[in-house]
Order: structure tokens, then sequence, then C-alpha cells
């Protein structure tokens, strides 16, 4: 998505510690009009610091943040959150216990009749689908509906920017799923700019284009296409897209470790290196064939993709259950993660795994 226009709001070297502890450093983001941005990464990366931040909540100790053209703030000073014209929904929708549906959708209205507040609510309510909620109390309603009327709260103001820290954490999966692609595809529908913040990379692929964040730093930037196919770095690679992630030596333009020979391209001195090997270089084939042997660990989403995870014959289930994440140096990895939902689905059932065409990174 090419954006000719500045964007409307505009993070720009922000950082915060708090104590002795750096928290964000020299972070840079941009939202555009109509955008759906994923903020991702690990927990205490800082993401939801830097919501916050964006919200107001919190002043950084350096940098700028401006939205619409007006400075957020910056080294003169800072623009209460109250005035920033910006929705903000949080984990747990914080509803008003003793407000009904209806006066909580309305509660951040200021300036409008009493008639016009009512249409607005109802507006909001139909959108998210709990008209026939309007006059319940909150404790009458279920998980799923309580986040609703979170986030009808933050809509119901026309916010021009709308900030989402894991609004759909404390929800079952299958709710999970259904509320965050209605909210996505209304909020796309009324072209409200919204920052996501999540851990979940199936979430963060729905999104325009994707912030990858750790320790206070953003890695990456791009659509989530090109965050699983050309990740920058061993983080991006093995985070967002799960990729295996091999340890050894380059030498002569060949990437070797233990038994394994993969070509690294002429561009890469001889020495220490980690080749990554991306899901869908590796497919599924019928056990005693292909380039090794292994046992189905499990099967799983991320990034959007269906993966398989594999563990090595050699090794057992237990020994390879954890290991989507990391490898061991010097040799192959415990387990090899491919994208496919061609595989067994019973865990422990035989596999053979083929490489194909080398999707590879080496780093």
């Amino acid at each position: 998505m090419s954006h000719p226009n500045s964007p409307l709001l505009s993070v720009q070297g922000v950082e915060l510690c708090f104590g002795p502890q750096r928290v964000l450093t020299q972070v840079d983001l941009a939202v555009h009009a109509g955008e759906l941005i994923a903020l991702i990464g690990p927990s205490g990366c800082g993401k939801s610091t830097l919501l916050r931040a964006i919200a107001g909540l919190q002043d950084p100790d350096a940098g700028s943040i401006s939205f619409l053209n007006r400075q957020l703030f910056s080294s003169n000073g800072s623009i209460p959150p109250e005035q920033r014209a910006i929705g903000l929904v949080f984990q747990d929708g914080a509803v008003f216990p003793h407000l009904s549906v209806l006066d909580n959708l309305t509660f951040g209205l200021r300036g409008l009749s009493s008639s016009e507040r009512g249409t607005r609510g109802k507006t909001v309510a139909r959108l998210l689908g709990i008209e026939e909620l309007l006059h319940r109390s909150p404790h009458q309603l279920s998980g799923g509906q309580l986040q609703r009327v979170a986030l009808g709260r933050a809509l119901a103001p026309e916010p021009a920017l709308l900030l989402l820290d894991e609004p759909f954490a404390h929800l079952d999966v299958v709710l999970r799923d259904q509320l965050r692609r209605e909210l996505f595809d209304t909020l796309r529908a009324l072209q409200i700019p919204t920052l996501l913040v999540t851990h979940d990379r199936d979430e963060a692929a729905l999104a325009d284009r994707v912030y990858l964040m750790d320790s206070g730093q953003i890695v990456q930037t791009a659509t989530p296409s090109v965050l699983r196919d050309k990740p920058t770095n061993t983080f991006a690679a093995t985070f967002f897209a799960g990729s295996s992630l091999l340890s050894g030596h380059v030498r002569g333009a060949t990437f070797e470790a233990g038994r394994w020979r993969f070509p690294a391209g002429d561009s890469l001195d001889d020495g220490e290196r980690q080749l990554v090997v991306l899901p869908d270089s590796i497919e599924a084939v019928a056990p005693g064939h292909g380039d090794l042997q292994g046992v189905l660990v499990r099967r799983e989403q991320r990034g959007g993709l269906p993966l398989a995870l594999v563990a090595e014959s050699s090794l057992t289930e237990a020994e390879g259950a954890d290991d989507l994440d990391r490898s061991q140096p010097g040799r192959p990895p415990q387990c090899w993660v491919l994208a496919t939902d061609s595989t067994p689905s019973a865990a422990g059932a035989p596999v053979g795994l083929q490489f194909r065409r080398p999707h590879f990174h080496c780093f």
C-alpha cells in the first residue's frame, strides 16, 4: 500500500525510561488515513507503553508525537489525553458497572443533546450487533458483549484515530476470531485509522502493515506477507513466521550445519552464520521418503498460515514440544516448521520432510 500523503499519526525518535530501565528506544511509527496497523512483539517489549504514550497517558522522555498536523508531545510540552481526539480500548474493556449499555456507549459524547447522544449510541450499537442490549446492565452481559460495549464507547465520539490494546485477549478462540473480523470490517468501512497492539500473529496478519517490536525497538516494518517471506533478521523470521533456524558456518558460498549443506550466495563472507529456513521451503511427504524423517508434534496457525511442527525421529515429542521459536547452536534444530495443512492430524504420526527450492535467509 503506497501513501503519497503525510501520515495522520507520526511518532519520531520516541524514548522512554522507567527509572534506570529503558523501555522505548528511538521508536518511529506512522499511521496513514484508513490504515489498520498492527504493533506486535513478545510480552514486555514496550508495545502497550508506546500506545499509552500516543494516547497521552504516559509522557516520553524524548522524541515527538504529532497527529492531524498537531504536536501532541514534544520538548515543548504535552497535550492532555482528552484533547487528542483519540479512542482507546484496553484488554478488559473497563465499562462502567453502574451505567446501562446505552449510557456506557454515550458516556464520552460531549456537546450533543440528549436526543443526539441516544441516536449516536443506537447507531454504534447497530454496527456492533448489540442493539438488543441497550437497556441491560454490564453484569448481565457476557465477556464478548462487554468488549463490544467497550469498543462501541470508543467509536461513538467518532475518533480520528483508534488505539486497541489487545482488546480480544480475554475472549475464547472462536469468539475472538469472530469479533476481530467483524470489528476490522467495521473499521475499514468507516475508514477509521487504527493502531492495534497484539502478540497474536494471526491477528497481525489481518492488518495492512505490521510493526514488529523487540526490547523497546522497532525491528521491522512491512506488510504481513513481506514480514513472513523477507525477514530482516532471525528474530523477525522466527517470531512472526515460525521459521526454522540453523546455526553453522559459511564456507565458500555454502552454509554448513552438521550434515546439512545449503547455498548461501556469494555476498556473505566465510564465518559463523545463522540460516533461516522459511516454512514454505519444506514439504511433507510420505514416511520413508524425503530428506529426513520425523514425527508430528502439533499443528497451529501463525501469521495467518497453517503450520506443522515436526520433530526429527531421533527426538521424542516432549523434547520438541517447545522448540518452535528456538534452535540448538551447532546442529540442526530439534524441530522443523513447515507451512502445510497436509500433514497427519495425530500427534506422533510419522512424516517425511523434503526440502523444496531453497527459500532461505542467511544472517
